[in-house]
């Protein structure tokens, strides 16, 4: 794979930082001009799936916009791995976003 193809895999920027307890919405701006369907939006954790425990209700698409799924019941010290996709034109494609979350007293 190249660099190229691993920085397109991450949405920019690829990082975000949250706290135990805080409830988010995260979602992504999909460039080009194929038409968009099928979204999904799931999330790992140290390799597991845990988008049944930390995510909630449906991800969508309006225009070029995808919206994902509620956020919550972060673990403190853990990093999470969120994931979108789509159909574009007849292509799956899959973007990353990176969540780490802070631990009360421990500096981010």
């Amino acid at each position: 794979m190249s660099s190229d193809a691993v920085q397109d895999a991450y949405l920019v920027p690829h990082t975000k930082y949250v706290w135990p307890g805080e409830v988010r919405i995260f979602g992504v701006v999909w460039g080009g001009s194929d038409a968009l369907s099928t979204p999904t939006h799931t999330a790992y954790q140290a390799g597991d799936d845990v988008s049944s425990t930390i995510l909630s209700g449906s991800t969508s698409i309006s225009g070029r916009t995808q919206t994902g799924k509620t956020a919550s019941g972060w673990t403190a010290g853990e990093t999470y791995y969120l994931y979108f996709s789509v159909v574009k034109g007849s292509e799956t494609v899959v973007k990353a976003l990176r969540v780490i979350v802070g631990e009360y007293g421990v500096g981010m």
